[in-house]
């Protein structure tokens, strides 16, 4: 612990005497993330179409804001990130449905990484899970693409075809 301190005391003077300094922000996440919504503008000169805001908004609305609420802003790590894909991905939805979830909450705390809120964004470099199967009601699997390697296997069990 004693150790961790000094790391920490010793990365803050750093940061300090080049003039990287910020101290962490203190406001409420739910606060930020209703801000965030109502002001969004797209990460590039192009904007942003309204109807990946309508999805965002939704998003920000019905998943993130749930979650993280009663946060700070500068308490999310990448640790409560990837719970938070889990947690969505855990309801069952497919693989770019938890993309969709994530999407807006990486680019809103890119947003106070650019603020001055937060040193760095928790959600970058954050991975997916891998897919779980998605019961469709039948009691069967959906079906998915063959890898090369597992196209090759059946196509050497199948009996070659009859030459003409």
């Amino acid at each position: 612990m004693r150790n961790e301190a000094k790391a920490l005391r010793a990365s803050l003077v750093a940061d300090v005497q080049r003039g990287e300094f910020r101290e962490l922000s203190r406001m409420p996440f739910a606060e930020y993330a209703h801000s965030w919504a109502a002001t969004y503008a797209g990460r590039t000169g192009g904007g942003v179409r309204e109807s990946t805001m309508r999805e965002y908004r939704r998003q920000v609305e019905q998943r993130i804001v749930p979650y993280f609420g009663r946060r700070t802003v500068s308490s999310i790590d990448p640790r409560a990130i990837k719970a938070f894909v889990q947690s969505v991905a855990d309801e069952g939805v497919s693989r770019d449905t938890v993309r969709l979830a994530l999407a807006p909450l990486r680019a809103m705390l890119q947003d106070a990484v650019e603020e001055g809120l937060i040193r760095s964004n928790p959600a970058a470099g954050i991975r997916l899970p891998r897919p779980a199967t998605v019961d469709d009601g039948t009691g069967e699997e959906q079906a998915k693409a063959l890898t090369e390697a597992e196209l090759r296997a059946l196509l050497a069990h199948v009996a070659p075809a009859r030459a003409l």
